[in-house]
């Protein structure tokens, strides 16, 4: 399939540092932490300058104020940081039409530009690279880490669909993240394709897809949710078992076949669990993470993603269109007034191919008079 290499999506990925001596480990993770604890500072300042516009002044005045190591390129990024997340919080309470809270417990990790490394892949050791990482200490204690690298399968695919390594990179104490432009694939399909998602079955498809089964592992989302529900919340066993169903749901969606589809249909469920108490096994399923990774999926393909109303979809026959909700029972969907009997999710699939758009995201179509995703209702 070609590439359309002038509309791009941006994806991400990350190297371990795990092939670091324990020195360079240390003086990292101490850079880590001391980037979070002034980060902190900043931010409670920040958050009491009610004026946006007062940022600016707070950078080039401010910063003396701060007992910090750290040189005065890194309070930059610090303070761009700050004032990034700042203007997010105050933005998304505006549209909620609520009183704006200062985040808190914020877990930031650095974005640094290229004043501060570089990474070379060129190596006659071992290693495939080599990130150095330099200019973090004040004047007079120029700090530096060499540290190794190793490159991915995630990686090595990105570069392989033309992915152009941007400028700079992110740091966290699990790796150093690296971020791509990759361009998006000419939309060449000619059919939509209805989904419906689940527990047993992750993603079943209107032409009869099922995902989610025969893992080489032998893993499961039921499994993968009882697993969360014998843990306890916060615990490193938790956050496993968090990792696992999100990588499960990313192996899943990953065999989606959108070969001549150039429209996905998905169910608009978004607020679905608000309001109501759901056991423990159930409140452990991400619907929101399937429909991130759909969305990722149909932006790779230069599809577009449309949502539709989600009620009755498992309910309606599409062969006589009787709503009955005794027409499924489980997995099975057979319809009181005309006997046509089918796999329910199967039938759910079909008609929310049928259904008439909720939202449109336009995801895969481009437009060269505007280059930007456009928003339809």
């Amino acid at each position: 399939m070609a590439y359309d290499r002038y509309v791009t999506f941006i994806r991400s990925s990350r190297l371990s540092i795990s092939n670091a001596n324990k020195g360079k480990h240390t003086l990292y993770d101490t850079f880590i932490d001391e980037y979070r604890r002034v980060f902190t500072i900043v931010l409670d300042d920040m958050w009491e300058w009610d004026k946006m516009s007062r940022f600016g002044s707070y950078a080039s005045k401010r910063f003396k104020h701060v007992d910090t190591w750290l040189a005065a390129a890194i309070m930059q990024c610090v303070a761009g940081q700050a004032s990034a997340l700042i203007r997010g919080t105050r933005k998304s309470a505006k549209a909620l039409g609520v009183v704006p809270s200062k985040p808190t417990n914020v877990a930031v990790c650095p974005e640094l530009d290229e004043r501060f490394g570089r990474i070379e892949w060129t190596s006659t050791t071992s290693f495939d690279g080599w990130l150095t990482f330099k200019k973090f200490g004040k004047r007079g204690s120029r700090l530096k880490i060499v540290i190794p690298l190793k490159r991915t399968k995630h990686l090595n695919a990105l570069v392989a669909k033309g992915g152009i390594q941007t400028k700079g990179f992110h740091l966290s104490k699990k790796g150093v993240t690296l971020v791509f432009k990759t361009p998006r694939k000419t939309v060449t399909g000619t059919k939509s394709l209805g989904v419906d998602v689940g527990i047993i079955d992750i993603i079943h498809t209107s032409d009869d897809q099922i995902l989610g089964q025969n893992h080489p592992h032998g893993h499961t989302l039921s499994k993968i949710q009882q697993r969360l529900s014998r843990h306890k919340k916060g615990s490193k066993g938790f956050k496993r078992a968090q990792d696992l169903r999100d990588n499960f749901i990313g192996w899943s969606v990953n065999q989606l076949n959108l070969d001549d589809v150039n429209e996905l249909k998905v169910e608009d469920l978004k607020g679905m669990k608000q309001g109501k108490k759901n056991p423990r096994f159930l409140s452990h399923w991400s619907y929101a993470t399937i429909f991130r990774r759909l969305e990722m999926k149909a932006e790779e393909h230069g599809v577009r993603v449309t949502k539709v109303d989600p009620r009755n979809t498992s309910r309606t026959c599409p062969i006589c269109g009787a709503v009955d909700k005794r027409n499924r029972r489980g997995k099975v969907f057979r319809c009181v007034t005309c006997g046509h009997a089918a796999d329910a999710d199967l039938v759910g699939a079909i008609n929310i191919q049928c259904a008439p758009p909720k939202v449109v995201v336009q995801r895969g179509a481009y437009s060269p008079s505007c280059k930007q995703n456009v928003i339809e209702t």
